[in-house]
């Protein structure tokens, strides 16, 4: 099939699920990003896999993903077929008892914050280090989202995961490698459905205990501004990415409408217009100017993706 022959399939499959040359900008936090060829919203777990297995036998590229938080998509946009799984993905159910414990079984675009209301609802306790963590379940599996309190591992009882070469599997806890914001994985592989293993607990102090998270992370955290949070990761020891960045004298540091916010000093926000180009520029900056300070080089945590200029497209 021609481009134009897989974009009139599409178009007819999923009709008004589907968005073509759609604007990232759109659906990420950072509000910054070019147009992807093709955004789909998926009805469900079997037209999802369906996706992923007739794109990949005709090349075209997938990405998939939630919120579009912890997300920077570049000027150029997105080649292929960007799935987004908030729609229609997006079932959460107690799976199952065992002894004092709970498993919850979570789809991958369910949103953190209804999961944990979830998990509060039915007075289960081991997710309040999430609260206010934007974005979706698969986003945060993937990069073992978390804070000083906790993190996804720590709660994984399982995953179903979509491998690269079409089967499901089901993986559990003991085979899963996590790590400070990873999840050694197959990037080609897509988190289907998440398990998570959670105790008993008094729904309302769970209500407040997150509640009080949410507060201090809005104290602290530029919320009402566009941003992807925590950008960069925190070294293995010593000081925080955000206290080098601001022992660095770089708060309040801008390229155009991209600035360091002044009130946290990891977070990179836009003012109102910034492009990714700019954000890209003065993720260079922080980072030689605390490279020159401390020795020290950060790594973003925000993952990148997407071309620079806008080269072909593949619909």
């Amino acid at each position: 099939m021609t481009s134009k022959e897989n974009r009139m399939f599409l178009a007819e499959r999923y009709n008004r699920r589907i968005l073509f040359d759609e604007p990232m900008a759109r659906h990420t936090t950072l509000r910054v990003g070019g147009p992807a060829d093709a955004l789909i919203y998926p009805k469900g777990m079997n037209e999802l896999t369906d996706l992923v297995s007739w794109a990949r036998k005709r090349s075209i590229p997938v990405m998939v993903f939630g919120g579009g938080s912890n997300l920077l998509v570049k000027d150029g946009g997105i080649e292929g077929i960007v799935v987004k799984l908030t729609k229609g993905v997006k079932a959460v159910r107690i799976a199952k008892r065992v002894g004092d414990a709970t498993v919850l079984m979570a789809e991958a675009g369910v949103l953190m914050s209804r999961l944990i209301t979830f998990a509060a609802d039915h007075s289960l306790s081991g997710l309040n280090f999430a609260a206010g963590i934007p974005g979706t379940v698969g986003g945060a599996v993937r990069m073992n989202a978390g804070t000083a309190t906790g993190c996804m591992g720590d709660v994984i009882d399982a995953l179903t995961v979509l491998l690269a070469t079409g089967d499901v599997l089901n993986i559990r806890r003991d085979k899963l490698n996590f790590s400070y914001r990873r999840l050694d994985m197959d990037p080609k592989s897509i988190v289907l459905k998440t398990y998570l293993k959670l105790g008993l607990g008094n729904g309302d102090a769970i209500r407040k205990a997150a509640v009080s998270m949410r507060e201090k992370r809005r104290a602290s955290q530029p919320l009402s501004l566009p941003n992807a949070g925590s950008f960069f990761k925190n070294p293995a020891t010593g000081p925080s990415a955000g206290e080098l960045i601001e022992e660095a004298g770089l708060k309040g540091c801008r390229v155009n409408d991209a600035q360091v916010s002044e009130k946290h000093a990891n977070f990179i926000i836009n003012r109102n217009k910034a492009t990714a180009e700019d954000i890209l520029g003065l993720v260079k900056i922080v980072q030689k100017s605390v490279f020159k300070n401390s020795g020290i080089f950060l790594e973003p945590e925000v993952v990148i993706v997407g071309e620079k200029t806008r080269t072909q497209k593949r619909l």
